[in-house]
């Protein structure tokens, strides 16, 4: 009876969590067509018509409209198979990454998935241990000498995402206390932007988001590329104050609109004012090459979200990975996924 009530107990909580995440991501899409309402009018009725059939029809719940809404707003019309959100967390990820989704979260599996890649950590710390990029067990003294080798680093913690979690450290007066103290993550160097990139906004590092997917058979392919920029006052990019601009998959140039974090549309950085509208990506065509390079070698998740910067010689430094998230380019640039019938898991 214990075991019984034990899992009873586990599926009402599980159920909970869906149901939270299902009421948050409803509510992000209310707030895209609300802010697209204030700026461009009411949608239409045909539009609003059109989602709710669309989301019973091909995706069998009608609160799956919320997204397709949101999607139809940003893009100005109504386009046949997008993956909204809510269907993508309920049903796509769980089928087509299951549980290696979240195997990016610990950042020491970096050198088991992507081995002999070209990556720019120095060490990790691991469950109150030291280890190098090879994951050769370090002490504390051996791994700060190999992190003040460099004058500023970026920790980054396992299990944080959004732009949480991230600390610029100089090393002098760095000590092995202060290292036990962050806990488990990744060090890598701090980058220094490409000028092209730096001129656009803050001091925080801009940031390349690729995402690419595996097909059935085949090699990986690339689906969506956005950038990040932080804003004013800001030492990296934070997702709750950021402007995300989409990148042309095959010219590599900046759209001519971004998106503020409460999707706001914008056509220049709203601190520094710089126009981004056409501007080209330095080192895209590198960094897209190198996400398929390492999804190949990492066949675990059929979509992954890829990370990267470009540094002062146009190379592309890989900074992250997770699994894939959808909201912004999906809307944006897609339906990315839709000759891959991945909207058919329910």
């Amino acid at each position: 009876m214990s075991n019984r009530i034990k899992t009873l107990g586990k599926q009402g909580i599980a159920n909970l969590q869906a149901r939270r995440r299902q009421w948050l991501s409803v509510r992000e899409a209310r707030r895209i067509v609300d802010a697209v309402e204030q700026s461009d009018g009411p949608l239409t009725s045909a539009m609003r018509k059109r989602a709710r059939e669309d989301a019973v029809e091909r995706l069998g719940n009608d609160y799956h409209a919320h997204w397709l809404l949101a999607f139809a707003a940003l893009a100005g019309e109504y386009r046949e198979g997008w993956l909204p959100e809510c269907y993508y967390l309920a049903h796509t990820m769980p089928n087509v990454n299951g549980e290696a989704h979240r195997l990016g979260r610990i950042r020491a599996t970096n050198p088991l998935f992507m081995a002999n890649a070209d990556l720019p950590d120095i060490a990790y710390a691991l469950n109150g241990r030291f280890l190098s990029a090879r994951l050769d067990p370090l002490t504390p003294t051996e791994a700060l000498s190999r992190l003040k080798a460099h004058d500023e680093i970026v920790f980054k913690s396992d299990g944080s995402g959004f732009g949480n979690g991230v600390e610029i450290l100089a090393t002098q007066g760095l000590t092995a206390p202060d290292l036990i103290r962050l806990g488990n993550g990744v060090f890598q160097p701090r980058i220094l932007p490409h000028p092209d990139l730096s001129r656009l906004g803050s001091d925080a590092l801009a940031t390349i988001r690729l995402g690419t997917v595996l097909p059935a058979t085949g090699p990986a392919q690339l689906r969506m590329a956005y950038l990040k920029l932080g804003r004013h006052g800001q030492k990296h990019v934070v997702a709750q104050n950021q402007l995300r601009i989409a990148i042309d998959l095959h010219s590599g140039h900046l759209s001519d609109l971004g998106y503020l974090s409460n999707w706001t549309r914008v056509d220049r950085h709203p601190d520094s004012h710089t126009d981004f509208a056409g501007l080209p990506i330095p080192g895209f065509d590198s960094a897209g090459q190198m996400a398929l390079n390492l999804h190949d070698k990492m066949p675990l998740a059929r979509f992954i979200c890829w990370d990267f910067a470009i540094d002062r010689e146009e190379r592309p430094q890989f900074l992250e990975w997770e699994g894939g998230v959808v909201s912004f380019a999906e809307g944006i640039q897609g339906p990315c996924f839709a000759d891959l019938h991945w909207d058919s898991f329910h």
